[in-house]
């Protein structure tokens, strides 16, 4: 895939060209059903699901798809009532934004949003950033690493590699941003922060990135709610031009624990991370608290610990399927919801099961899903064999 392509605006995953030695399922267009790529291994037909692996679907006749059956089809009419719903809405706004035939990729320029508000000092800048801190108890101990005077915040402080990546990005805020618009201030500070977490001047490709004169959406591998495909645009109903909603590091050389800074975009849709060197835990409460994230591709990292439970308390699948305890494989009904929900997490140190928590009925939650089976167990009626990478590739 060419380094930064549009990953989370094409609506779905996408894997780069495989090698012998870093076989994967190639999750492309209709994801891991599609043929494998030529120069992929073949697959152990040893491990394709069977009648006696995996539960079959009950076929009570007062039953559809394992739930009563005047409860699903309420299910199904309501599905029906939000599809129709969303492609209304849809048709609006395509109709309001014309009828270019010129354009094969129609951008979204319309946003309702007040002019552009300048901060003027460096004092407001800051106070800006800490009132923000406040609304993220993830933040709070972040928090009191940040001076309340912006005149502490130093160059020798800015340059100290030892320091905390958050009193870093703020210095660089204070003394280098040049962008200091209002709705740019808070996403500028995050990704600052984030890149001092992760080895940033170390990265193999960090183009534009810490350039105070240009715009942040502008820097390597982020992508912001300007210039984005038409399907984007709920996505950024909320936020400003300046919102993130995705940023793709793939490969890129990054070292450390991920960033709780993240937690600050919260526009963010899609967060690639895989084949790095990132270390520590995944942090749950902070990726539980992004309510926008729908691609979360962290494999072949060193990460370690287990493996959370709590991902998507805050994600709006969730909380529907929180609602559907008795859901079974016919998911399927529903996964126009979950059809950018994506966990890739194989080819790191992860101990214990895969939680079952995010397996609400006979499919797991996510739309796109990979771990390492052999270490991080997954019950039969929640996992496939193609989530197993380790099962599936010799």
């Amino acid at each position: 895939m060419a380094r930064g392509q549009n990953f989370a605006a094409e609506g779905r995953p996408y894997k780069t060209p495989l090698t012998d030695d870093d076989a994967e399922p190639q999750l492309i267009g209709g994801g891991l059903d599609d043929p494998l790529p030529s120069n992929a291994p073949t697959p152990r037909s040893a491990v394709a699901p069977t009648t006696s692996s995996f539960p079959a679907v009950p076929t009570d006749p007062d039953e559809f798809c394992g739930v009563p059956r005047r409860q699903a089809y309420l299910l199904i009419a309501l599905t029906v009532l939000i599809v129709a719903v969303v492609a209304a809405t849809v048709g609006v706004v395509v109709s309001n934004n014309g009828s270019d035939e010129s354009s094969n990729v129609p951008i979204r320029t319309d946003f309702e949003l007040e002019p552009d508000v300048i901060v003027q000092t460096s004092q407001q800048k800051l106070n800006l950033i800490r009132k923000t801190f406040e609304a993220y108890p993830i933040l709070r101990s972040h928090m009191e690493q940040l001076p309340s005077e912006s005149a502490t915040l130093t160059k020798e402080v800015l340059d100290d590699e030892t320091a905390d990546p958050f009193l870093r990005a703020a210095s660089w805020m204070i003394l280098e941003n040049g962008l200091n618009y209002e709705q740019a201030i808070v996403p500028r500070f995050a990704l600052v922060a984030f890149y001092f977490a992760q080895g940033g001047p170390n990265w193999t490709t960090r183009t534009s990135w810490l350039s105070p004169d240009i715009n942040h959406c502008e820097w390597y591998g982020v992508r912001c709610c300007t210039g984005i495909r038409r399907e984007m645009v709920f996505s950024c109903k909320s936020f400003s031009e300046y919102s993130v909603v995705e940023i793709d590091m793939e490969e890129n050389n990054m070292t450390g624990k991920i960033s709780n800074a993240l937690v600050l975009l919260q526009s963010l849709n899609a967060l690639v991370l895989r084949r790095n060197s990132l270390t520590g835990v995944i942090p749950a409460d902070t990726v539980a608290a992004m309510p926008s994230l729908r691609i979360l591709s962290l494999q072949r990292n060193r990460l370690s610990g287990p493996i959370p439970d709590n991902l998507r308390d805050n994600g709006a699948l969730g909380k529907i399927l929180s609602f559907l305890p008795q859901l079974t494989s016919c998911i399927a009904l529903l996964s126009f919801l979950a059809i950018q929900d994506t966990l890739q997490i194989h080819g790191n140190a992860f101990t214990g099961e895969f939680p079952l928590s995010y397996c609400p009925g006979r499919a797991t939650i996510f739309r796109y899903l990979t771990l390492d089976c052999s270490v991080n167990a997954c019950d039969p009626s929640c996992c496939y064999a193609e989530n197993c990478i380790d099962a599936v590739y010799e």
